[in-house]
């Protein structure tokens, strides 16, 4: 094996100097040369004829020393003639010399003396002499085994005997022949060919076993890894390691080609190693198509060495199994087909749940179908529903008929409400039931001195309650005093008083009061009314002692409450049929006159005339109103004077449904069917759909498991509103969807006549001198808001004006009048026309009657709203 650059050299010194072979002349080796021996041949020799009687026959002669230099010979020759090359082109030294060619026939008994004659070296230029590689002795170990000269001991030492050569020679020339799979061997030689031993490779890397099977690079650092850096018999690794070899050396410039040493080629052998178990990982672990993809974008990285870094790190700082999530040229492959995996798995079960959704709804649609036609069937026609309503309406009037109702309203102000338009409010309904009747006439407790108010407070409140009773033309002048029985009272630390100041009052409208004949006005007091102990006040906690103002507010309790009501029905000459309303305007804070008038509604012992209780309640006594409003029914409806809660009618029987259910003798629709699809989805749309085609078709039907407004119980009354008369008016469908214009703000010029400016959660609002509502966003991104009121109450200001007439004067303000019974109420928080809440107080409340008015307004007045212009323009 001759090195690439050497031959160049040899070649150019032929065709200048000549084939020099005349060992006569000074620096010139003569040739040996003997027969050609078929241990040096790679198939068998067949000699050809003589040209002529005194020529040696072609390809008859073996060069045994100076093999290079014929070599290169032969090669300018074959070169001259291939190329055509003139001879005249051609110098005399290089002619002259092919004229005549001297060389020494050798006398060889074996082929071992054949190999030994040509193993050493002269160095007759140095230019062109090298040295021996591990090659050219595995060469010579080759002929020799074929030609049976060898032996059988190949061990380092014996060729470094043998041949004379060094240790990593020897070593290397050892493993050649045992350590190193043949077709590894033939890619080391040509590889060693094409580039030159010298310049590529050095004997270390080959002596220190980095092309052996089973060698491992797997020390040091990487000893974690030395199964997976292990040569294995399918040499997939070591080809893998002389590749990169070749290209990382093919890479560099001439000026910084070196050959291999073992310390690098260490590092190359394990980024090879690891990156093959890289591989094979990602194989097993990846769909084969986004494997195949990936793999030849890694490998071409791999061959120009970006990636040796990661790999070595990982090496570095890993232990086996590969964890693909450590590597970071994987990291993103691997995550992204994990991503596309798990959406491909998210739109199977997409694509299954909208097939199971569909079947569900197409079953519930089939069950729902049934119960729509059973219910049809059922239903009677709009006229028998219309007559059966009339007779219901008809039987709750005359029910409620012939009574004569005495009313008293209470204002308890001996803890003065801290909400100054609380108080207004209950004193404004406390004028407006005066006014209404001469049998309705009040009772006021004033306010009392406690630790928390000052005594120049209390008087002020009196003077404020008097100034009042003046204003809304109310005779302030019956005081009457509460007396109270101190016989209970133990202690000295009791600093409650003996009497307590109210006032009977009346209207100054009416020139008589029923409630004049009372005991009360007669004698001007009330009692004695027994004290209750703070130990018995409602809500009391040893820990948590009440403090003055709660003391105050109850210090009264229910006895003396009922003490009370039991004085002012004394002295009154009621009818059979009389009742009496107690009408708590500010009730105390457990309500203490409702539960004294109920004590006494619900004791059969309590004589006529019955008293009923109304009071109106703050949203903190919501504990207290169910319980009262439930004691109030409950005793109404079980009394002997009371006729049935509902007209008798002929029970019918409830058809069986399929899907649909029966609630308080109407279909109810199960809600919980909602839950079943996501929101948003069609399943949960179509199932949407049908709850309201329900609602929509039988309009008292009921949603199971949706919080109920109003009373509960059976209804009173059945029908429902009938809008086909008076030309098929219908209320407003507030739940439709509205596709207004939408007008930029930069061109919005409507002439503004009202302008209210955004809240949090609100629109902006502009009413145009035309009265259209513009509805606005002023911001500069898109804002989705949320169902609410816009506007209403407590967002403008209220004024009352005196209209002496109808007609024209009416332009001066705008009359709160409604047209017809399909505009819109907002009756406990829940929207609706005018003729759905007739309905609904009729049919759940039992209330045959009723009027609408505004507490705040007397007769002949009428109220103005003015809107506050928030900002001007």
């Amino acid at each position: 094996m001759s090195d690439p650059e050497d031959m160049i050299t040899l070649m150019q010194m032929i065709l200048v100097q000549g084939f020099r072979t005349n060992a006569d002349e000074p620096g010139v080796e003569k040739l040996s040369v003997w027969p050609p021996n078929p241990a040096y041949l790679e198939s068998k020799y067949t000699p050809l004829p003589p040209l002529n009687t005194e020529s040696i026959r072609p390809f008859a002669v073996a060069y045994v020393k100076g093999w290079r230099r014929s070599l290169a010979m032969l090669i300018c020759c074959e070169g001259v003639r291939v190329l055509g090359i003139d001879l005249e082109d051609l110098t005399e030294a290089f002619k002259g010399s092919l004229k005549a060619v001297y060389a020494n026939v050798g006398r060889f008994s074996t082929t071992r003396e054949a190999v030994y004659a040509s193993r050493g070296i002269t160095m007759a230029h140095v230019a062109t002499r090298r040295a021996p590689n591990c090659f050219n002795f595995l060469r010579q170990m080759e002929v020799l085994t074929k030609a049976g000269d060898a032996g059988s001991n190949f061990k380092a030492t014996a060729v470094a005997r043998a041949f004379n050569i060094g240790r990593a020679e020897s070593t290397a020339v050892s493993h050649l022949i045992e350590r190193i799979s043949k077709p590894v061997v033939a890619e080391l030689k040509e590889a060693s060919r094409c580039r030159g031993m010298r310049q590529w490779l050095t004997h270390e890397v080959i002596a220190k076993e980095a092309f052996n099977t089973s060698w491992s690079s797997g020390t040091g650092a990487f000893a974690a890894w030395s199964v997976e850096l292990t040569n294995d018999a399918d040499d997939c690794l070591v080809k893998m390691f002389i590749e990169r070899l070749k290209k990382d050396w093919d890479r560099l410039p001439p000026g910084l080609k070196k050959p291999w040493v073992f310390k690098d080629a260490l590092q190359v052998h394990a980024s090879c190693g690891g990156f093959i178990t890289i591989l094979e990982t990602l194989r097993k672990n990846i769909p084969k198509a986004d494997y195949d993809t990936a793999v030849t974008t890694l490998q071409e990285q791999f061959s120009l060495g970006y990636l040796d870094p990661d790999i070595v790190a990982f090496l570095e700082n890993g232990v086996p199994p590969v964890q693909l999530a450590e590597v970071n040229f994987v990291r993103n492959i691997v995550t992204s087909v994990e991503q596309r995996k798990q959406n491909e798995m998210h739109e199977k079960e997409r694509e299954l749940a909208e097939r199971v959704a569909a079947a569900t709804v197409e079953q519930i649609r089939h069950k729902f179908n049934q119960d729509v036609d059973t219910l049809k069937a059922r239903t009677q026609c709009r006229d028998e529903l219309a007559l059966e309503a009339a007779k219901d309406a008809k039987y709750l009037a005359q029910r409620q008929s012939n009574l004569s109702v005495f009313v008293m309203a209470s204002l308890d102000c001996c803890v003065w409400p801290s909400n100054s338009a609380y108080l207004e409010n209950c004193l404004q309904t406390f004028r407006s039931i005066l006014a209404m009747s001469s049998q309705n006439a009040g009772h006021l407790q004033l306010p009392l001195a406690q630790q928390q108010t000052a005594n120049t407070a209390v008087l002020k409140h009196r003077n404020r309650l008097q100034y009042f009773m003046l204003e809304a033309k109310l005779d302030p002048t019956m005081e009457v005093a509460l007396i109270f029985d101190r016989s209970n009272v133990t202690t000295e630390k009791d600093k409650r008083k003996s009497t307590h100041p109210c006032h009977f009052v009346t209207a100054e409208a009416h020139t008589s009061n029923a409630w004049r004949s009372s005991a009360v006005p007669e004698s001007g007091t009330i009692g004695p009314c027994p004290l209750i102990r703070c130990t018995d006040m409602f809500g009391y906690d040893p820990d948590c002692r009440p403090g003055p103002a709660a003391r105050t507010e109850q210090f009264l309790g229910v006895p003396a409450h009922l003490q009370i009501v039991q004085n002012y029905l004394r002295g009154m000459a009621f009818g059979d049929k009389d009742v009496v309303v107690w009408v708590d305007i500010l009730p105390n804070r457990y309500c203490e006159f409702g539960r004294a008038v109920l004590g006494r509604l619900l004791d059969s012992n309590a004589g006529r005339p019955p008293v009923f209780y109304y009071g109106c309640l703050r949203d903190d006594q919501k504990d207290v109103k169910e319980a009262l409003e439930d004691l109030v029914y409950n005793f109404w409806d079980q009394s002997d004077a009371a006729p049935p809660k509902s007209r008798p009618v002929e029970t019918v029987a409830d058809p069986d449904l399929v899907l649909l259910s029966w609630s308080n003798g109407q279909p109810a629709f199960p809600e919980q069917l909602l839950s079943k699809f996501s929101e948003g989805s069609a399943g949960h749309k179509s199932i949407h759909d049908m709850q309201k085609e329900l609602l929509t078709m039988f309009p008292n039907a009921q949603v199971q498991g949706s919080p109920g407004t109003g009373r509960g119980g059976n209804p009173r009354a059945t029908g429902r509103p009938d809008y086909t008369i008076d030309g098929g008016g219908r209320p407003l469908d507030f739940t439709r969807a509205l596709d207004k214009t939408i007008t930029p703000k930069s061109s919005f010029s409507a002439e503004r006549k009202v302008y209210v400016a955004a809240a949090k959660g609100k629109p902006s609002l502009v009413l145009d001198t035309n009265y259209a509502l513009w509805v606005g966003n002023e911001t500069d991104e898109e804002t989705t808001f949320a169902p609410s009121e816009i506007a209403g109450f407590n967002l403008g200001t209220f004024e009352e004006k005196v209209v002496s007439g109808m007609g024209e004067k009416e332009l001066s303000g705008i009359p709160f009048r409604f047209p017809s019974d399909l505009c819109l109420v907002c009756y406990e928080k829940k929207l609706m026309s005018l003729a759905d809440f007739a309905h609904q107080i009729c049919t759940v409340h039992g209330v045959a009657d009723f009027e609408l008015a505004c507490h705040q307004i007397s007769q002949k007045m009428y109220p103005v709203t003015r809107l506050q212009q928030v900002l001007s323009g």
